[in-house]
């Protein structure tokens, strides 16, 4: 029995290890192994230890109060059946947390770690493979923003096929990356370690830059300014250093040279201008001038929030609530503008999940955030926790347009980096 266990533990892990390098095979995979990982921790809810442990961690207690009021948001929506079912599966997310919490002193972090470097520089890779041949590693093509414009910039989309996400995928992952090579003890990346970052890190920058997604353009600046905010003392202090200057000037000619390919691109391409730099200005003012297609369905999340102002109108309602809105004195053509959901994961939970969803969910955030900020206090040193801090704050930025909060795809890679995050912060340790 105890060598089932010893194996049945070996299997469980592995998944957890090797979770991010399936990611981009799809959400099913992804999901099945968050799944899997959560229902693993079952089987030790006996122990009264463990219960304490768990009733004992506040982010945990916010979560399960979450939970419930969801399924009494599904309970009384009007789409009972259809919100009931992604209601009650959030519990999976809940539990995956709650295996990482319990299981935290038995993760490797340098298995994490070089799992986690390998999927991205290998994204990377296959990116820089697909802009110069138009087709990826396995064959897949990079797929046009706009079908129905003809000539349109092409987006990459490098391993995951028809998904143009990619971009999004590498700078969650990028800060990450870049902590692994500036802490890495390994004789052989260390010996040129600077180097090294300076190609990975120009390289990342370029493929985002060019994978035509605006989005990922606006993380990849926040992501520096969060860098620059956690390390600024250090960064002040190695400035002054005259042996650290030539690194620093690696950093100003990697960003020089950057920036003249984008100028140059931007001069040069007009698909490209149009996708990014006419994207951006367009995006905006359309926006604020009522005529974005964003800017609809905000209002209409507006309208929805006051009507279930307290429980929201209960997940997965939006995309019918939306097409069959009452009293519609904004005279939209509902059948166009209508999604999925409003395309802001904050709208979004106060439009299905009302002020009381909206409010636990906050909570939960302030909470990992001041974690964090307490372990700085204790740890001023960088470590491996920083870099997941900023691939954390990456995905709950608030003034962008984004996917489903509460979609497979989507959550299952927030939470496993929210699950990182904790790990290294209760490991407390630099490695």
């Amino acid at each position: 029995m105890t060598d089932f266990k010893l194996s049945l533990n070996k299997i469980i892990f592995f998944l957890f290890y090797t979770f991010i390098i399936l990611y981009p095979i799809g959400p099913f995979i992804s999901d099945l192994i968050i799944s899997l990982l959560g229902l693993s921790i079952l089987v030790s809810l006996n122990n009264k230890k463990i219960i304490l442990k768990i009733f004992n961690e506040k982010f945990i207690i916010i979560l399960l109060i979450f939970f419930i009021s969801i399924n009494i948001s599904a309970y009384l929506s009007d789409y009972l059946l259809i919100s009931i079912s992604r209601s009650s599966t959030f519990l999976r997310w809940i539990l995956f947390l709650i295996f990482t919490y319990i299981y935290v002193e038995k993760f490797n972090i340098n298995k994490i770690n070089y799992a986690l470097v390998f999927i991205t520089l290998f994204c990377v890779a296959d990116c820089l493979f697909q802009y110069y041949f138009t087709y990826d590693l396995f064959g897949y093509q990079t797929i046009s923003s706009s079908p129905a414009v003809k000539n349109d910039y092409n987006l990459l989309t490098g391993p995951f096929g028809d998904e143009p996400i990619v971009a999004s995928f590498i700078i969650k992952l990028f800060f990450p990356t870049i902590y692994f090579f500036l802490l890495t003890t390994n004789y052989v990346i260390n010996k040129n370690k600077y180097i090294i970052l300076f190609i990975i890190i120009s390289l990342s920058i370029f493929v985002i830059l060019v994978s035509g997604q605006r989005v990922s353009i606006v993380y990849l600046l926040f992501g520096f300014f969060l860098f620059f905010l956690i390390n600024y003392k250090i960064i002040y202090k190695a400035f002054r250093n005259y042996n650290s200057k030539k690194y620093f000037f690696l950093i100003f000619i990697s960003i020089f040279c950057l920036s003249v390919i984008f100028f140059n691109k931007v001069s040069n391409d007009t698909k490209y201008s149009t996708r990014v730099v006419d994207g951006f200005n367009n995006g905006f003012s359309t926006y604020l001038s009522g005529h974005s297609h964003y800017y609809k369905l905000h209002k209409i999340s507006y309208i929805l929030i006051k009507e279930d102002f307290l429980f929201g109108s209960g997940l997965k309602s939006f995309r019918y609530k939306c097409i069959n809105l009452k009293n519609n004195e904004l005279n939209f053509d509902l059948k166009s503008i209508c999604s999925t959901h409003p395309h802001n994961y904050y709208i979004e939970i106060l439009t299905e999940t009302g002020i009381i969803g909206f409010f636990l969910i906050l909570s939960f955030l302030m909470i990992i955030i001041i974690k964090f900020i307490k372990y700085k206090k204790m740890n001023s040193k960088p470590s491996h926790a920083d870099g997941f801090f900023i691939s954390f704050c990456i995905c709950i930025f608030p003034f962008v347009p984004t996917g489903s909060f509460f979609s497979n795809y989507n959550s299952s890679l927030f939470w496993f980096i929210l699950a990182l995050l904790i790990i290294n912060i209760s490991k407390n340790k630099y490695v």
